[in-house]
């Protein structure tokens, strides 16, 4: 759906949003107005989350997780985190030819964090200090539904990435309880 939505992309900037969740009302303003202050090797611009945790049809606020401002595509890669919002800039996206949509030849879920990866290869990722998304969690998330897979992804994604970046490295995975968190 990304990819063909990116076919139709009219404007500098596409901005990511997850069916469940929804941004604060200042997020474009504040988001795009970074964007313009940036050089054109900025690919991407995130912000802070604000997580929501839905139970019995109620939202129970819970913890805000910070943006990382990162020095390189390997501390992207060592701090294995995907940030919302996401605003790219479609020329970026349209250099990489959009998202992945397999790996290995399954579906690819982890294409956030595969592009987040790819940004990072050519591109300078910048990180605005602001609460801008509001994530809601469920027990039908994909992370929670299908986390053996997400997580052989992801060792997937991290080894290919280090294999293409000159294979200097060798990725060494922390679990806790079941799911990869560096």
């Amino acid at each position: 759906a990304l990819n063909i939505g990116l076919q139709y992309v009219l404007g500098e900037y596409v901005l990511e949003l997850d069916g469940d969740d929804w941004l604060d009302p200042s997020s474009l303003e504040i988001l795009v107005g970074e964007m313009l202050s940036l050089p054109p090797n900025v690919g991407l611009v995130y912000a802070n989350r604000q997580v929501w945790f839905e139970e019995n049809g109620r939202l129970i606020e819970g913890p805000i997780y910070k943006g990382i401002s990162y020095k390189d595509k390997y501390e992207v890669l060592e701090k294995f985190q995907t940030h919302c919002p996401r605003l790219y800039r479609s020329s970026t996206l349209k250099e990489l030819n959009g998202w992945i949509t397999t790996i290995q030849g399954e579906p690819l879920l982890a294409d956030d964090f595969a592009m987040f990866l790819r940004i990072a290869e050519d591109f300078e990722l910048h990180w605005v200090d602001k609460d801008l998304y509001h994530q809601r969690r469920h027990s039908t998330n994909i992370t929670i539904k299908e986390k053996e897979i997400l997580n052989n992804q992801f060792r997937m994604i991290a080894q290919e990435s280090l294999l293409r970046w000159g294979n200097v490295y060798e990725a060494n995975f922390e679990v806790i309880d079941g799911t990869i968190t560096k």
